[in-house]
């Protein structure tokens, strides 16, 4: 049988952090930068489904449609291959898994009046330090994905770097041992791109499975914040 197909409507968030394993801050033009590991950390990986709506299971016999349009008044029983069946009901599927993390405490706030100006800065930033070490340390870009949890409504800013395979193939330390160097690369990626600073493209920001941020991922908004970070 062929493979499932693969779908860039998720999201990976952290819900349980991990044992702190090393923990270190580093001052770039006068900034703390606080850089923590965290060994087997738990985190959720949900499929939002087409538009972000979810999905549809029967809670009698498992049969699954999105949550696209209504329901339907029908269906066959997936478990009897007969009509009729019990009645839909909302779900979010996702699956949980263990891996290692970097946690990422940045001493310069989000820049923006509005919740959503802060969040579009944040996942511009958390997309230029991935590329960057996916280009800088050798890492395959599928096997570092990273979440924004700090910053956008009060706090300081924060971001996770998330080692993808299970369990962690080492990438967490590797990434907090070279974090200087991400960052300084970082900044030349939103620097230098050659699309226009206002957007992205594949070349600084977007991959396949950022599509659902391409229209806000601004490379000129993380240069401006990657500069105050470093200046």
């Amino acid at each position: 049988d062929a493979p499932p197909p693969t779908s860039w409507r998720g999201e990976t968030h952290v819900a349980e952090p991990g044992r702190s394993t090393s923990k270190r801050t580093l001052t770039l033009g006068g900034v703390p930068v606080e850089c923590e590991v965290q060994e087997r950390a738990r985190l959720v990986r949900l499929n939002l489904g087409p538009g972000e709506l979810g999905y549809r299971l029967c809670e009698w016999c498992g049969a699954g449609v999105t949550g696209l349009g209504e329901a339907p008044k029908w269906h066959v029983n997936v478990r009897t291959q007969k009509p009729g069946g019990g009645h839909f009901h909302p779900w979010t599927l996702g699956h949980r898994y263990e891996t290692d993390v970097v946690r990422i405490a940045l001493g310069v706030p989000w820049a923006g009046s509005t919740v959503g100006e802060r969040r579009a800065m944040a996942h511009s930033v958390l997309y230029a330090v991935l590329q960057a070490v996916s280009e800088s340390l050798q890492i395959a870009r599928d096997n570092v994905d990273g979440s924004v949890v700090g910053g956008l409504a009060h706090g300081m800013p924060e971001l996770v770097l998330i080692d993808t395979v299970p369990g962690g193939a080492g990438y967490a330390i590797l990434i907090a041992e070279n974090m200087e160097s991400v960052l300084r690369r970082s900044l030349e990626i939103a620097a230098t791109c050659e699309c226009g600073p206002e957007t992205s493209c594949s070349s600084c920001l977007r991959t396949y499975s950022n599509q659902k941020w391409h229209n806000q991922l601004s490379r000129g908004a993380a240069e401006v914040y990657l500069e105050r970070l470093m200046a």
